[in-house]
């Protein structure tokens, strides 16, 4: 009988414990968030001065290239987490002349070494891999003008649950992830920016990282009497 009210009593407390979904939303501010771009014409000249509130991020005919580099903090989340989703959301903004190109693709991949946002260069970049590259596209018509900064900007965002999902678990170093234009265009007069953690024009700008995860409830008054049943009838077994 016993036995019985044992393995009832753990199976019940254990499969009775239901699993609910939190959310983590990251969006590092000035002095908080790691995030830095590279410059093919800077060549060993880090290019995170204190006024680089925006990234850069050009691929035109003139050789003009560069890479952002970015890194959010997982620390609040243990390596057993089950992650459900991520979407990292990235603020766009284009100064100068209307944006020349219907639609622009950007690539993002993962950074598979260590760096620092003063000291990472063009000619000294990190490493990056190639298992979780993905593209992102902006479409021209999404830009819409902004008076507030003088500016045209627009939104994307990305799936990253494959990738947070390694970070978390422990199966790829967090090193971050690169972002860099994939598109090829001629001078225009536009120029376009990536809005960084250090944005004060706006600060609802800077990158986004959104975390759905699941962690088990707090075990239920009902629970925990189950639970207490399956306890005693093992004390009981192991006395006797």
């Amino acid at each position: 009988m016993f036995r019985y009210f044992l393995a009832i009593g753990l199976l019940a407390a254990t499969l009775g414990m239901p699993v609910e979904a939190a959310v983590l939303h990251l969006q590092p501010g000035p002095g908080e968030g790691k995030d830095t771009f590279a410059w093919s014409r800077s060549g060993y000249t880090n290019t995170d001065m204190s006024g680089a509130v925006q990234h850069w991020t050009q691929h035109n005919s003139g050789s003009w290239n560069s890479r952002g580099y970015y890194q959010f903090d997982l620390g609040a989340l243990g390596s057993g987490t089950s992650i459900t989703n991520a979407e990292l959301i990235l603020h766009h903004v284009v100064h100068g002349a209307s944006w020349p190109l219907q639609l622009t693709y950007f690539t993002l991949t993962e950074v598979t070494s260590g760096w620092d946002e003063h000291t990472a260069t063009w000619s000294n970049p990190p490493t990056l891999g190639t298992a979780y590259t993905m593209t992102d596209v902006l479409n021209r018509n999404s830009l819409t003008y902004s008076s507030a900064i003088s500016a045209s900007v627009a939104t994307t965002s990305l799936d990253l649950t494959d990738l947070v999902t390694a970070w978390v678990s422990g199966s790829l170093v967090n090193n971050g992830f690169a972002y860099y234009m994939a598109t090829t265009y001629g001078f225009s007069g536009a120029d376009h920016y990536i809005a960084a953690s250090d944005y004060t024009l706006d600060a609802s700008f800077r990158p986004e990282l959104i975390i759905t995860y699941a962690e088990a409830a707090v075990p239920a008054p009902a629970m925990m009497a189950l639970l207490a049943i399956g306890l005693a009838g093992l004390s009981w077994q192991r006395r006797n």
